[in-house]
């Protein structure tokens, strides 16, 4: 089915996805959206429904995939770093929205001095670790075996003292960013910005940290890939969304072909 025949045709504007595990996956070169994703793209964009990037990667990052891939159409925005920076597309790399990127990096600045690089330092202090990384938005350390019960101990302890911070614990992995960030706050801004209606967007992501994209103050329709997290297929069917049957990029497209307009699809499955 083209766009072109689609029952969401004249309604649908912009169609925002993840990449990893969404519009990447199941196919090489992991640098290069698949083709069948690139000709959705460009039918998309044919027919008046443009799209964009909504992930953890950096907008240039983002440029570069897309220069790399078969797609001839252009996003309209890359929101990135679980929506701390937004930029524009240009002919030689993303080109950043200061005014957002600036603001979002004054309070990212106040929140590492103040919690992060204090938990930081406690970790690393007392912890035996194997490996850490660091983002600025976001640090990341795994830690040796031994160190998994008391890090966990520890971590429940410190929480109250981090209340900007959104701590996850998944067994000997810890990463912590700013509980402001996420993929909704870039996606609000992109709104507003560019003068688009929640009731005109899609989009589909795999993991829990595309939830926030997928409210409906950010889109109306959702949709997502088979082997997307459990509460994100939960999500998507609450809202008369559709959980695609194939994994990563094929299950967006088999989830999108099958959408109908709200108030007139019968049970999502």
């Amino acid at each position: 089915m083209k766009f072109s025949e689609h029952p969401l045709k004249e309604a649908l504007k912009l169609f925002v996805f993840d990449l990893d595990g969404t519009a990447l996956g199941g196919y090489q070169p992991y640098v290069r959206l698949p083709e069948a994703f690139c000709e959705l793209l460009d039918d998309l964009h044919a027919n008046g429904c443009r799209w964009a990037i909504n992930t953890t990667w950096d907008p240039h990052g983002q440029w570069e995939l897309v220069r790399q891939s078969g797609v001839r159409s252009r996003p309209l925005f890359y929101a990135g770093e679980f929506g701390c920076v937004l930029a524009e597309d240009g002919p030689d790399d993303a080109v950043p929205i200061r005014e957002y990127c600036d603001a979002n990096a004054e309070r990212l600045r106040e929140i590492r001095r103040r919690e992060m690089i204090p938990l930081f330092r406690r970790v690393v202090a007392k912890h035996l670790f194997e490996v850490i990384h660091d983002y600025g938005h976001l640090f990341q350390i795994v830690v040796a075996p031994e160190a998994r019960d008391s890090l966990a101990e520890d971590i429940a302890a410190w929480q109250n003292e981090c209340p900007g911070l959104m701590v996850r614990l998944s067994g000997a992995n810890l990463s912590a960013r700013p509980a402001f960030l996420n993929k909704g706050l870039a996606l609000r801004e992109a709104i507003r910005r560019f003068g688009l209606e929640p009731k005109a967007i899609l989009t589909a992501g795999d993991e829990e940290a595309d939830l926030a994209m997928m409210t409906p103050e950010c889109a109306l329709y959702t949709v997502c890939p088979s082997q997307a997290a459990e509460r994100v297929k939960a999500t998507v069917l609450a809202r008369q969304g559709r959980v695609g049957r194939k994994p990563y990029s094929d299950g967006v497209i088999d989830a999108f072909m099958r959408l109908e307009r709200i108030g007139a699809a019968g049970p999502a499955s």
